[in-house]
C-alpha cells in the first residue's frame, strides 16, 4: 500500500467488508460494512454516507421493518446512538441513493467502528434484494463527514462485488434469420436466468438434446417448446433495434434486454418486434403486421409500443425496394447502357416540417411518370430508384447498380403556400452536372413546373423532342391543388395498405378527401379502389369489394389517359374473369406508360392466366430490367410462368434464387417437384411451404388463380393433392 493511502486511512478511517463470491442478480442477500473511524474521528452529528446508483432496480431500503425485505440496521460502541435514514436523491449523480449514518450523543474516537447490515435477517428478513442484471462490480460509494459540517469526504477504498446470473431458467435457440428451403444452418442454444441474463459459465454446454428433454419432462420452463405433430420446434422471437456492445461471443446492451423482454410477448411461432424496428421495415419487409400496442415490459422504465407479424404480402401495391438484394441478382454491369437512359432518384425534403416528405416523393414519381411515357427514353422505376432514399450516394455508382447514363437528383422546400423545386441531371459516366436549374412557384403552379423540368431533361438528354411528345407528358390535372396534396398523402398510406389495416383505413380516408374537393379526379378513384381492395382483404367486407369496383369503374370513366387508372382496372377485371376487358386495359395502360416495371409486370401476370407462358416471361424479363430490385412477388411470375409452360425444372430453379421464398413460390415450387422428385424431395418442399403458411389450403391458394382456361387450375390443384396437402 502506498504511503499516501496510508496516510488517508489513518485520518479519514477506512470501510473493511468481506467480499463476497459472485451474487446471483435478483436474490436476497446480507452485505455486512465496517467504517473504522481515522485520527480525525467522528464528531456528534457528523457520521458517513453509503451510496447507490439510482439506474438499479435493487430493493429499496427500509429502516421501520425487520421483517419485511431490504431492512438496514446499524450499531458502534455503548454509549452513543446512530441515526439512519435513506433518500432517493441524497447525493449527486450517478450515486443518488444514499443510506445517511449520524452519530449522537457524543464523538466516535479513533478506532471506533460503526457496522452496518444491509439485508438484517435477525428479525426474519429475506435480506437485500439485488438488481435483475449482471454487474462485474456493483459499486457502493462510501463517504465520511468527520465534524459534521456536512462536507462528505471519499474515502481512499470503496466496496463492490460481483452480481452474476442466476439458475438456469429457460433456454433460447439461436437460428438465422433468413435461409433458403434445405439450406444447411448452425444452431445456438442460449441459456439464461428468470431475469433474462445470459449463463455464460455452465457445468454442461447446453444442447438440442438436453433442451428436448428438460422441455419433454418439464423440468426447466423453456421458450422453445417442441412440436410433436411434425417434430420442429416453434421459436419466439423478439426483435429491437439498438446500439449494442460485443464481449466475445456475448451481446452487451440495453438493446439486448429490451429485445429479451419482446420476445416475452411473443406468443410461441410468432415474431413480436418493437416500433423502432416496425419504422425501419413497414416499408420493405412485405409481411401484414398486428399492433399490440403499448406494452410495460419488466425493468423496461418506458412502455414500448409492439406489432406482431401476421402474415407476408402476396400482392400488393408497388412499394420502395431495398440494395439488400442478393449479387446475383444485381443487374449486369458489362452489359451496354441503354444510351437514352435515367434514374430518377428521390427529392430530398429539406423543409423544416419532415411530414412534407410525401410531397418531395410526390414530385419524385411525377418525374418518372412522365419521364417514362416518352418511348424514347429508358426510364428505371421507382422501386429501383427509391432503394437510393437517405443515401449520399456517387451518381457514377448508381449508373453501374442500374445501367443508366444519366441519374436526376433535387430537392423540394416548402415555406407555407410557396414551393422552391432544384433539380441536377448528372452524368453517370463522368459524375459531370449536365444541367441544373431552380423554380420557385406557389402550390397551384406545380404542375406546370413539372411540366417544364421534364422539358428540359427531354430537350438534354434526347436532344430533340416535338411538341405533341411533350404535351403527351402532360396529365390530366386535378380542378383544385389540395386534391392532389391528400392524394399524394393516400398514396404515402396505401403503399404501406397492406402491412396493417390501419394503413389501409388511413389510405381510403385521404383518398375520400381528395375526391371531396374534386369529385372528377380520376387517379383518386382509382388509387382509392386500390385501396378499398387492401381493406376488403382485412376486414373480409363484401362492401368493400362493391365499392373497389365502382371506384376503379369511375376512374376510367374520368380519366382514360390515366396508365395507373387502366392497370387498376385490368387487375380488377382478373378479379372477376373479364379476360378480354383486362387484356385492354393492360395495353392501353402499357401504351401510356411503357417503361413503368410494375405495370409490366402486372401485365405479365395477365400472360400467365391465359396461358401465354412465354410472353409473361418475355413481360417479366422487360420488367427486370427497368427494375433490378423488383420484390419477390413480382419476381416469382417467372416460377409461376414456367409450371404453366411445363417446365418444371426452370420452375424450382427459379425458386431456389428467390432471396426470400413466397407463398405462392413455395406451392408452385411444391407442384413442380411432383413432376421431379421422389416423395422426399416433396416432402421437404411441402415442409417448406407450411413454414411460411402453417394453416395453408389449397383452395385459398387457388382463390387467387385466375386461369382462363381450368386446365392450368386442374392440374396445379392436382400436383398439390398429389402432395399430400389439405384441401
Amino acid at each position: 500500500m502506498n504511503t499516501r493511502l496510508q496516510e488517508q486511512q489513518r485520518q479519514w478511517g477506512r470501510v473493511v467488508w468481506e467480499k463476497p463470491d459472485a451474487l446471483p442478480a435478483g436474490s436476497y442477500q446480507t452485505i455486512t460494512l465496517r467504517y473504522r473511524a481515522g485520527s480525525l474521528g467522528i464528531d456528534e452529528h457528523g457520521g458517513i454516507r453509503v451510496s447507490f446508483r439510482f439506474v438499479s432496480d435493487f430493493g429499496t431500503l427500509q429502516l421501520s421493518d425487520p421483517g419485511a425485505d431490504n431492512y438496514v440496521t446499524a450499531s458502534t460502541r455503548p454509549g452513543l446512538r446512530l441515526e439512519l435514514s435513506y433518500v432517493s436523491k441524497g447525493n449527486v449523480r450517478p450515486y443518488q441513493k444514499t443510506l445517511f449514518v449520524h452519530v449522537m450523543d457524543g464523538p466516535l474516537w479513533e478506532g471506533d467502528e460503526i457496522k452496518i447490515v444491509i439485508g438484517d435477517r435477525a428479525g426474519g428478513s429475506r435480506g437485500w434484494r439485488l438488481q435483475s442484471f449482471v454487474e462485474e462490480f456493483f459499486p457502493l460509494r462510501v463517504e465520511a463527514d468527520p465534524f459534521g459540517a456536512h462536507d462528505y469526504v471519499l474515502l481512499p477504498e470503496q466496496p463492490g462485488f460481483e452480481i452474476c446470473a442466476g439458475a438456469p431458467h429457460r433456454y433460447h435457440l439461436h437460428v438465422p434469420s433468413l435461409l433458403r428451403a434445405g439450406e444447411p444452418f448452425a444452431l445456438r442454444v442460449k441459456c439464461e436466468d428468470v431475469w433474462g441474463n445470459p449463463l455464460r459459465h455452465l457445468a454442461e454446454r447446453p444442447t438440442l438434446a438436453m433442451l428436448r428433454e428438460d422441455a419433454a419432462g418439464q423440468s426447466v420452463p423453456v421458450r422453445v417448446n417442441p412440436r410433436h405433430d411434425r417434430g420442429v420446434l416453434e421459436l419466439r422471437i423478439g426483435i429491437h433495434l439498438a446500439d449494442v456492445v460485443v464481449d466475445g461471443d456475448d451481446l452487451l446492451g440495453d438493446g439486448v434486454n429490451i429485445a429479451a423482454r419482446v420476445e416475452g410477448q411473443a406468443a410461441p411461432g410468432s415474431v413480436a418486434l418493437t416500433q423502432a424496428v416496425f419504422d425501419q421495415v413497414k416499408r420493405t419487409a412485405q409481411l401484414t403486421f398486428e399492433e399490440i400496442g403499448e406494452v410495460a415490459l419488466k425493468n423496461i422504465s418506458e412502455p414500448f409500443r409492439l406489432y406482431r407479424v401476421v402474415d407476408e404480402i402476396e400482392n400488393h401495391s408497388y412499394i420502395t425496394g431495398t440494395l439488400a438484394a442478393p449479387k446475383a441478382e444485381q443487374p449486369n454491369v458489362s452489359e451496354a447502357r441503354e444510351p437514352n437512359s435515367i434514374a430518377v432518384l428521390p427529392f430530398a425534403n429539406i423543409s423544416n416540417d419532415p411530414e412534407q416528405d410525401y410531397l418531395a416523393d410526390g414530385m419524385s414519381e411525377d418525374l418518372i411518370t412522365g419521364l417514362a411515357k416518352f418511348k424514347d427514353l429508358f426510364v428505371v422505376s421507382r422501386n429501383a430508384s427509391f432503394a437510393y432514399r437517405d443515401r449520399n450516394v456517387d451518381p457514377r455508382e448508381v449508373g453501374k447498380e442500374l445501367g443508366v447514363n444519366y441519374c436526376l437528383e433535387g430537392s423540394v422546400r416548402k415555406l407555407g403556400s410557396r414551393i422552391r423545386i432544384t433539380g441536377q441531371l448528372i452524368s453517370t459516366k463522368n459524375g459531370e452536372h449536365v444541367w441544373a436549374d431552380r423554380h420557385d412557384c406557389s402550390l397551384d403552379d406545380l404542375f406546370d413546373v413539372q411540366d417544364e423540368i421534364v422539358g428540359s431533361i427531354v430537350s438534354t438528354v434526347v436532344g430533340r423532342m416535338e411538341l405533341d411528345a411533350a404535351a403527351s407528358a402532360r396529365r390530366k390535372k386535378p380542378k383544385d391543388m389540395a386534391a392532389y396534396d391528400c392524394l399524394m398523402r393516400g398514396l404515402e398510406f396505401h403503399r404501406l395498405g397492406g402491412v396493417t389495416q390501419t394503413h389501409a383505413e388511413e389510405a381510403v380516408a385521404w383518398f375520400d378527401r381528395a375526391l371531396e374537393k374534386d369529385p372528377e379526379y380520376g387517379r383518386a378513384h382509382a388509387w382509392r379502389a386500390c385501396s378499398m381492395a387492401s381493406l376488403a382483404e382485412w376486414t373480409g367486407n363484401p362492401k368493400h369489394w362493391d365499392e373497389c369496383f365502382a371506384a376503379g369503374k369511375r376512374g376510367i370513366e374520368l380519366d382514360d389517359n390515366d396508365a395507373e387508372c387502366h392497370r387498376i382496372a385490368g387487375s380488377l377485371s382478373l378479379c372477376t374473369h373479364e379476360f378480354d376487358r383486362a387484356a385492354y386495359h393492360f395495353q392501353r395502360a402499357l401504351e401510356l406508360n411503357p417503361n413503368h416495371a410494375y405495370i409490366v409486370g402486372r401485365t405479365g401476370e395477365l400472360h400467365v392466366f391465359l396461358g401465354e407462358g412465354e410472353k409473361a416471361l418475355e413481360m417479366q424479363r422487360r420488367a427486370k430490367r427497368l427494375d433490378p430490385f423488383l420484390p419477390e412477388y413480382c419476381r416469382e411470375l417467372e416460377a409461376v410462368a414456367n409450371y404453366v409452360l411445363e417446365r418444371y425444372q426452370e420452375t424450382t430453379a427459379v425458386v431456389a434464387q428467390l432471396p426470400r421464398l413466397t407463398r405462392r413460390a413455395a406451392a408452385y415450387n411444391v407442384a413442380a417437384t411432383v413432376h421431379l422428385g421422389g416423395a422426399e424431395e416433396i416432402a421437404r418442399t411441402v415442409e417448406a411451404l407450411l413454414r411460411i403458411d402453417p394453416a395453408f389450403t389449397i383452395a385459398k391458394l387457388i382463390a387467387g388463380e385466375y386461369y382462363k382456361d381450368a386446365v392450368y387450375k386442374d392440374r396445379l390443384v392436382g400436383d398439390l393433392v398429389r402432395a399430400g396437402l389439405p384441401e
